[in-house]
């Protein structure tokens, strides 16, 4: 395995910094040419002495960008607040490969197999937004997290199967997915009693679909979809009393999970779940071991 033709890597980061204002970016380029040759060799004797050699000579193109913005600002020494977008793709994933092999019975030629499959890829554009705030109101810390990713992908790929003894097999193959993620978190903290007392909630949703043919109408052709929603609340409560330090908690979860195939909902497939999950911990240190 190795590159067997000069590819291309480019990198460019800026940064800007004016007082409270950090702004960043990151540019990458690449380009990589593959090729893997191998060869095997396998002998199984049984009533019948069987030979089979192998040959295969893989070989790939690929080129792939990735480009982040984004930025962070300290409103004062309470408040701070960010947000980053990033995209990536590999827009050109071609590989090809030729394998042929052929199969001896007792010395005497039994088969000849040559396949050879031509995949044509395109990862993306994903993209993904993630904001941010982290501020104090008095007392009460407030962290808040949002995030967002898009993305699909598309494969087309074409096998040709030959052989001496049986008939030859031709797929096409065709694959599409896409993919969307949207995710949220708060955590409220305050003190309370010597103690520190945390609560908040989180929620993401899901919503994911692949639809799956093939022409040479060998393998069943498949069209699903997924929608999954998470809810969920949490309280804790944190204190340290002496060299010990305690932890109560209680968290809610809420799932819905969806099912789709060819549009309509498999209920034997989906699912709702309701549950509540309590949580105690204490720790004490001995030594140097807690």
């Amino acid at each position: 395995s190795y590159f067997y033709k000069s590819g291309l890597e480019e990198q460019v980061n800026v940064n800007y910094r004016h007082r409270s204002l950090d702004v960043f970016g990151t540019f990458r380029y690449e380009l990589s040419h593959h090729k893997e040759t191998g060869s095997s060799y396998q002998t199984t004797y049984l009533d019948t002495l069987w030979q089979q050699s192998t040959r295969s000579l893989d070989l790939g193109k690929t080129n792939s960008y990735f480009g982040k913005i984004g930025f962070n600002y300290e409103i004062n020494k309470n408040h701070s607040l960010g947000a980053t977008y990033e995209i990536i793709a590999m827009p050109h994933i071609r590989m090809t490969n030729d394998n042929f092999s052929d199969v001896y019975a007792d010395q005497t030629l039994y088969d000849q197999w040559h396949t050879f499959s031509d995949s044509k890829e395109s990862a993306g554009p994903t993209s993904h937004v993630n904001a941010y705030y982290n501020g104090n109101a008095g007392c009460l810390n407030i962290d808040l997290n949002a995030d967002m990713m898009m993305g699909n992908n598309k494969e087309d790929e074409e096998v040709n199967e030959k052989s001496l003894k049986d008939k030859d097999t031709w797929l096409g193959l065709i694959s599409r997915s896409k993919n969307r993620l949207y995710a949220g978190r708060l955590v409220l903290a305050y003190p309370l009693a010597g103690g520190m007392l945390s609560g908040g909630s989180e929620y993401t949703y899901a919503h994911k679909t692949d639809n799956f043919m093939d022409n040479g109408l060998v393998l069943e052709s498949t069209d699903d979809k997924i929608k999954e929603q998470n809810l969920a609340f949490f309280l804790d409560y944190r204190h340290t009393f002496g060299k010990v330090d305690g932890t109560v908690g209680l968290r809610y979860e809420h799932v819905d999970y969806d099912f789709y195939e060819e549009s309509i909902l498999r209920p034997e497939a989906s699912k709702i779940y309701n549950n509540f999950f309590p949580s105690l911990s204490l720790s004490v240190p001995t030594g140097s071991v807690q």
